[in-house]
């Protein structure tokens, strides 16, 4: 009965609005089906949420993490937001705000940096100190985004980083997997920070994982706030990429946040289209979003630094958003069982029954050792192919009688040829109908 009356509701709407897809999520399990024109809508509707396959999906979001890797150069930084808004299309890109001396402990801040060679001071306080940014140049930034089309957003690391960044009011804002423990910066951005709030979930256990979601639910935050699939490491081995956590989140959180990622620090792009299709996957069975993919970015993988090894150049980023946006195009069910596109071949190529000779009629009028082929239809008469047996006028008439006859210079296709032993062969003839 329930889904007798939700049929007919369903029946008066093209694409549900909001409030009937709230009516038909709490109408228990339900299956659907709708064609109208060219788009079949399905519905999957169930207590815990609902998942609606036809519509319109919000396409991934690609982040260009420039992090650190301007090497504390405006100029550059600025450059880079324009290489990832206009070559390589990218959707957001995301700095780093830190206050070195409240993270890092004085030893921590005094200490050589572990690799000298990437070092940009004398001790690693410093090296980090020369990579920062102050306010006002983040103000820059998020001007030359705005000027560029592109999305500002930034990693903050401490409560000095995110008190400052919250009074720029940007989209949104990122804790990185070091920081997605610190509650108290975390906390003071729920409380006075409106837009997104994005987690890394790299170096966590399951229990951290499910404090942070908790902690997001119980201030009322978690519809804010989305949470990546990460591994720590610069760069990460494919074996260690370990796609399948995103899988591992989107089933245990997926209804229950904004949304899921994915952050690679991995070698190439193949990672982040597989990326793509299990968040996609998972989405189509109604376990929540996979709305952003982000990769750190470098206009140079041999300059100076721990970050650019594991980030894309230019064309790499470019090439991952154009095959992130086209994948993400395919990645949809038939909106009809034949496509208009499917159409075209299937009046030229579909053997159908009603239009077509039986295989037996073809057997008992061609027997071995003669190769034959299907008859050219020429003027309403069927003629002989060279090299073939041509059929008698017995047999033409026979085959008027069987099938039905048509004038259309391209007829529908005949049974493909037999071989000797009576079996389907695959060679064609030129100019055959439905010879491919």
């Amino acid at each position: 009965m329930v889904t007798q009356g939700v049929s007919k509701v369903f029946a008066k709407i093209s694409e549900p609005d909001f409030w009937t897809r709230c009516l038909l999520a709490h109408a228990g399990s339900i299956q659907l089906t709708r064609q109208s024109g060219t788009l079949t809508w399905r519905l999957a509707a169930s207590i815990a949420g609902i998942q609606m396959v036809g519509m319109k999906k919000k396409p991934v979001q690609v982040i260009a993490e420039i992090g650190c890797n301007h090497k504390g150069d405006m100029e550059i930084a600025k450059e880079m937001i324009r290489v990832a808004a206009h070559v390589c299309k990218a959707d957001i890109a995301k700095f780093q705000k830190r206050t070195n001396r409240e993270l890092l402990t004085p030893d921590q801040y005094n200490c050589p940096h572990p690799v000298p060679g990437n070092s940009y001071g004398d001790t690693y306080g410093a090296h980090r100190d020369f990579l920062e940014f102050d306010t006002e140049q983040h103000k820059e930034l998020i001007e030359e985004c705005k000027n560029n089309g592109i999305v500002y957003s930034t990693s903050v690391w401490d409560l000095t980083s995110a008190r400052e960044m919250v009074e720029l009011n940007p989209l949104l804002l990122k804790i990185p997997s070091a920081a997605n423990q610190h509650f108290e910066m975390q906390g003071y951005l729920c409380e006075n920070f409106a837009g997104e709030i994005h987690v890394s979930t790299g170096m966590s256990t399951g229990d951290e994982i499910r404090n942070i979601i908790a902690f997001y639910e119980k201030r009322g935050r978690a519809r804010d706030l989305v949470v990546y699939s990460c591994t720590s490491g610069y760069p990460v081995a494919f074996r260690d990429t370990c796609l399948f956590e995103i899988k591992r989140l989107m089933e245990q959180y997926g209804h229950r946040v904004k949304g899921i990622g994915f952050s690679g620090h991995h070698l190439g792009i193949a990672a982040d289209i597989a990326a793509l299709a299990v968040g996609r996957s998972l989405q189509a069975e109604g376990k929540g979003a996979f709305t952003h993919i982000e990769r750190h970015f470098t206009l140079d993988r041999t300059w100076k630094g721990t970050d650019h090894a594991a980030s894309l150049e230019s064309d790499g980023l470019r090439r991952m958003c154009r095959d992130l946006k086209n994948v993400d195009m395919a990645l949809e069910y038939k909106s009809e069982d034949i496509l208009p596109v499917e159409q075209i071949q299937r009046d030229k190529l579909k053997w159908i029954p009603k239009y077509h000779v039986g295989m037996d009629s073809w057997a008992r009028l061609y027997r071995p050792p003669y190769h034959v082929a299907c008859p050219i239809h020429r003027g309403g008469r069927f003629g002989g192919v060279a090299g073939i047996r041509p059929m008698s006028p017995a047999n033409q008439t026979l085959l008027h009688k069987s099938g039905e006859h048509r004038t259309s210079p391209f007829p529908r296709p005949f049974p493909p040829a037999l071989s000797p032993d009576g079996g389907y062969a695959t060679a064609s003839v030129t100019g055959m109908p439905g010879a491919v």
